[in-house]
């Protein structure tokens, strides 16, 4: 166990979708599981698979079963929520409202790009219900400035903490190579949200270049291939399925340029992942993803929509080697100083360490 959290004797229990499932937070629980398990004495509860809805009952049921007999027999217990919208907080809000019942410190890590939109777009009663909900939450974990202004406005900032998702860097720096092809990647859900429509038409508009791309993930697989049939871009896009975040690493071997043009994010992993490799990125100014993607120095950022500026800045790339080299250089930089494994294992001990204090003052003990 960590120095920082030794005497506390605290277990956490991660709640979210399986680390076998598809999705950001899903990946966020294999790096947490991978790296922090041990160092700060975690445990993991599965409550979403997200393949067939009974099997995603039995999930969620046996989830509830599991923390109400810990709640039961560990008062000192933390449980730590992982949340998105929709389905997603309506699980996990009656698993909040669990574990507080019995006394349990509780935080919500917010995941969901949309989350503003399914607050504001509440009727009066029902976005009500969810402030109060948030304000009895011992601390709400937010992924970026952006997010933390916003709920702000509803939270008392002092329960609210920033804290980004860790990005893994390749020890051997930029994975990009000496080849006659520039090769772009889009990692993520296949939908209009995620802007991958907009690649392809960007992609149409540059297909004199020498390029290849690159799209992973799973979705709308058949309409896309639609889509890249009738542009005639068969030989240049490739479509893939989803990977599992065990095997990620190898899909950004040799990869230049990463693209994701969201309409809605929060702070996505795939672009920490690129960064990580060491890879200029190209995304939209939602979201956290400006926090992470500075203008002119690692990538550019656009507005969601705009093919017209993700084609020009696609060619600027394509046609500048030393760019992309210099770029992918700064995107390691930035996920060493601010997104390590090590940097954010800080962040959440820090935090840990503060709700055991919280969690002694309220019961007047002193010690576990």
């Amino acid at each position: 166990m960590s120095e920082r959290l030794k005497g506390t004797r605290c277990k956490i229990y991660m709640v979210g979708p399986s680390q076998h499932s598809k999705g950001g937070m899903a990946s966020l629980l294999y790096i947490y599981n991978r790296y922090y398990k041990d160092a700060l004495n975690l445990d993991f509860i599965p409550t979403y698979f997200g393949e067939q809805r009974m099997k995603d009952i039995l999930y969620f049921a046996c989830a509830i079963v599991k923390i109400f007999c810990i709640c039961l027999v560990d008062k000192k217990a933390c449980f730590h929520i992982h949340v998105s919208s929709g389905g997603s907080y309506v699980r996990k809000s009656i698993i909040a409202r669990l574990c507080m019942g019995f006394g349990n410190k509780v935080v919500f890590h917010i995941h969901a790009g949309n989350f503003h939109d399914f607050l504001e777009n509440r009727s009066t009663s029902g976005k009500r219900k969810i402030i109060r909900l948030l304000n009895r939450i011992d601390k709400i974990v937010v992924l970026s400035n952006s997010w933390y202004q916003y709920i702000a406005k509803y939270v008392p900032p002092e329960r609210i903490e920033i804290i980004g998702n860790p990005a893994v860097t390749l020890e051997e720096g930029h994975a990009g190579g000496d080849k006659p092809d520039v090769h772009i990647l889009f990692v993520g859900n296949i939908c209009k949200r995620k802007g991958v429509y907009d690649l392809i038409e960007a992609v149409k508009r540059l297909r004199h270049r020498y390029i290849k791309v690159s799209i992973y993930g799973d979705g709308d697989v058949e309409d896309l291939k639609k889509v890249i049939g009738k542009s005639n871009l068969e030989h240049i896009v490739s479509i893939h399925g989803w990977v599992a975040y065990s095997n990620i690493g190898t899909i950004y071997n040799g990869v230049d340029i990463f693209v994701l043009p969201s309409y809605m994010e929060g702070l996505p992993m795939s672009i920490l992942e690129a960064m990580g490799k060491g890879i200029p990125v190209i995304s939209t100014n939602i979201g956290g993803i400006p926090e992470i993607v500075l203008q002119g120095q690692n990538g550019f950022f656009i507005e969601p929509g705009d093919v017209k500026g993700l084609t020009e800045k696609l060619e600027l790339l394509i046609c500048d080697e030393k760019l992309r080299l210099s770029m992918g250089k700064k995107s390691r930089e930035i996920v060493e100083e601010k997104f390590s494994v090590a940097i954010i294992q800080d962040k959440l001990e820090l935090m840990y360490r503060e709700l055991y204090d919280m969690r002694r003052r309220d019961t007047g003990i002193h010690s576990y």
